[in-house]
């Protein structure tokens, strides 16, 4: 018989990111606990918390290894909780992953043996504890790398034909000061191009779109260094982002012989958002994100393409928004986790987060959250660079690899400031 589990639609994975996200701002002690011992690749392998795997989002997850880590305890020691609990186990292992459970008084009083079951387990990563054999390869016999009835989605129940630890993809987010300094922006185009492998470029524009306004006699409005977009202003935005900015540098890119393609969110539904909410401030047509499909985007990744996105996403009932770059770009890249092992970069015109923001040479190294609250409360981070951490964190906290913010010259992922 069929089980419902076996297939998850778009609409419920989304749920399941969701969900995920509040099982990771909530966890039991015994998962903060072992959580210390697994995250920042401190075992040889990089796991995931919380990390939807079909229709079940495990505990903590190692892709590469297909090694699921699951913490019982509470409510799955009660009534009918265990036999369902083996159930989707056995589940899994069919499916090709391990599954090794503990209990919260094995994680929080016996951790070294924890620890020295999850070290063999690793080690011995070529065999299904159910069957035996070795792991079942993820490509399908279908002759193409991505679609078809042969070849699986997160939302599908079946093995993805690509990503995991083993395939990377490098996300660039470039801010609009930056695409108006021909000299660094010549040079963070080399530098992208010369990224293997998969990638994304995702740009501002805002200081273009204010000259064209200008010219075209329209008053920009700012509050708090945010733009108020009203229906003119939209129409600037939407040419200046969506085709002026975005086509010039998707020309620029194939000249570096990289096959870029412009895309707004509109396009192929990537980015779908909600008009922001009138509170103390009434923005205009200034769109929230709900949700990016992740899946399309990895598909034309898969066709040898690299995605240049413009800062504008739209409601699914026919209206552009202005949408922020930084947002969008930490969403994508959360999207993409997923299916690959993301580096999602922050470029800008300083080196990185600094302590003091006329020292070019006081980059904060590492920030993780306590010292992003700790920095807020002292004043030492503020104004814009504090919703740009704010989405770095949500991204490494939704299993993006790695969030580095740095000078726009300097993308090679060696520099600036590492986000964990």
């Amino acid at each position: 018989m069929k089980k419902g589990y076996e297939t998850t639609d778009a609409t419920t994975y989304h749920l399941l990111l969701e969900k995920a996200k509040e099982n990771r701002n909530n966890p039991t002690a015994a998962e903060k606990h072992l959580w210390r011992y697994l995250k920042g690749n401190l075992l040889g392998a990089h796991f995931r918390q919380q990390h939807p795997i079909y229709g079940f989002i495990p505990d903590f997850v190692c892709l590469q290894q297909q090694l699921i880590i699951e913490i019982d305890g509470g409510y799955h020691l009660d009534g009918e909780q265990p036999e369902k609990d083996e159930e989707r186990t056995q589940w899994l292992k069919s499916q090709g992953y391990r599954v090794l459970r503990f209990t919260n008084e094995e994680v929080l009083q016996e951790t070294e043996a924890v620890i020295t079951k999850i070290k063999e387990a690793l080690n011995n990563n070529n065999i299904n504890p159910q069957s035996g054999n070795s792991l079942p390869q993820s490509n399908s016999n279908n002759s193409l790398p991505w679609g078809g009835d042969g070849v699986g989605n997160p939302q599908s129940g079946k093995p993805l034909p690509w990503g995991g630890d083993g395939v990377g993809i490098t996300i660039v987010k470039v801010g609009g000061a930056i695409v108006e300094d021909e000299r660094q922006l010549s040079m963070l185009l080399d530098n992208f191009s010369a990224i293997p492998g998969r990638k994304v470029l995702i740009h501002g524009g805002g200081r273009r779109a204010t000259q064209v306004a200008s010219q075209l006699g329209i008053e920009s409005q700012m509050v708090n260094g945010r733009r108020i977009t009203d229906e003119k202003m939209l129409n600037v935005v939407t040419m200046v982002y969506g085709g002026l900015v975005n086509k010039q540098l998707v020309a620029r890119l194939q000249a570096h012989g990289v096959n870029a393609l412009g895309l707004t969110g509109a396009d192929m539904d990537i980015v779908r958002s909600h008009r922001r909410p009138v509170k103390d401030v009434d923005y205009g047509f200034v769109g929230d994100v709900d949700k990016v499909d992740g899946e399309r985007l990895a598909a034309l990744l898969e066709a040898g393409i690299t995605p240049v996105l413009a800062p504008l996403t739209h409601d699914g009932n026919g209206t552009i928004l202005n949408t922020n770059a930084d947002t969008i770009a930490s969403v994508a890249a959360q999207a993409l986790a997923p299916f690959y092992e993301v580096t999602l970069i922050y470029s800008f015109e300083k080196p990185g987060v600094l302590r003091d923001p006329d020292d070019d040479s006081s980059v904060i190294p590492h920030i993780t959250r306590t010292d992003f609250d700790r920095y807020v409360a002292d004043g030492t981070i503020s104004g814009g660079m504090i919703p740009k951490i704010e989405n770095a964190l949500a991204a490494v906290e939704a299993g993006v690899r790695r969030v580095i913010i740095t000078l726009a010259t300097a993308i090679d992922g060696e520099h600036g400031t590492v986000i964990e």
